[in-house]
């Protein structure tokens, strides 16, 4: 949920805090690429898991569900 706080912890060992800004849901066939891959000028996490409707004919969600965080917290 928006507010929400990830923790992060890097190989180093050392700890980062994103702070989730918005929660999405997109059909799988308009995943929003851009907004997930592309770089950014600051520190972001997108956090991507399944969701919608369970289709049992393809065994996946129809959909993903996208959390989208930046640093600070």
């Amino acid at each position: 949920r928006p507010g929400d706080r990830v923790e992060v912890v890097r190989a180093d060992g050392s700890r980062v805090t994103f702070t989730v800004e918005r929660v999405e849901r997109y059909p799988k066939r308009r995943f929003p690429t851009a907004d997930v891959y592309y770089p950014t000028l600051e520190p972001k996490l997108r956090l991507v898991t399944c969701g919608g409707t369970f289709d049992r004919a393809s065994g996946h969600y129809t959909d993903n569900v996208i959390a989208f965080a930046t640093l600070g917290g």
